[in-house]
């Protein structure tokens, strides 16, 4: 199996550029049982905002779809309710829509674990908790890559077992 990777030691332990080349935007921490590679790029002022914005209109439009059928006087016409329905029905996928667009979303880090012989790709909360995604041993696999901000997995056979853009 074959680490493929310019890594060289930069300010805060972290990757660095290699020769000269393009700046690495990945992290590598060392650990008792191997390391991590997590992405540098942390979820910045304006993105944050952009996720409160849309979960309070994702709230604001499920409100709305619900007002449409119990606000007083609002019973339609039996020939304007299809209306009601196509207006509450499209506010209500709205609303749903802005709510997951709202939501936190998680870090993908790739640890490789020289105890266990293997490398696993974890959903990194800010939070701090941790979900494993795909765990792969190192005898399944050929190649451990960084190519740019995404991580390959290559197995013995040649094919590729994962290529996921690491970090956010």
């Amino acid at each position: 199996m074959t680490m493929t990777a310019e890594f060289a030691s930069g300010p805060a332990g972290g990757a660095a550029p290699a020769a000269g080349g393009p700046a690495i935007p990945h992290e590598v921490t060392s650990a008792p049982w191997g390391y991590v590679i997590a992405a540098r790029k942390a979820e910045g002022r304006a993105m944050r905002i952009v996720r409160l914005a849309a979960g309070a209109l994702g709230v604001a439009a499920l409100l709305g779809a619900g007002a449409l059928w119990l606000a007083p006087g609002a019973v339609p016409a039996p020939d304007a309710r299809p209306m009601t329905l196509a207006g509450s029905a499209s506010l209500l996928m709205l609303g749903v829509w802005l709510l997951t667009l709202g939501r936190e979303r998680g870090a993908l880090e790739a640890q490789v674990d020289h105890r266990r012989a293997e490398v696993r790709v974890m959903l990194r909360m800010r939070s701090g908790a941790a979900r494993l995604l795909a765990r792969h041993g190192f005898q399944d696999l050929a190649e451990i890559a960084v190519e740019g901000d995404a991580l390959v997995l290559t197995g013995q056979d040649g094919r590729r077992l994962l290529s996921r853009r690491l970090g956010t």
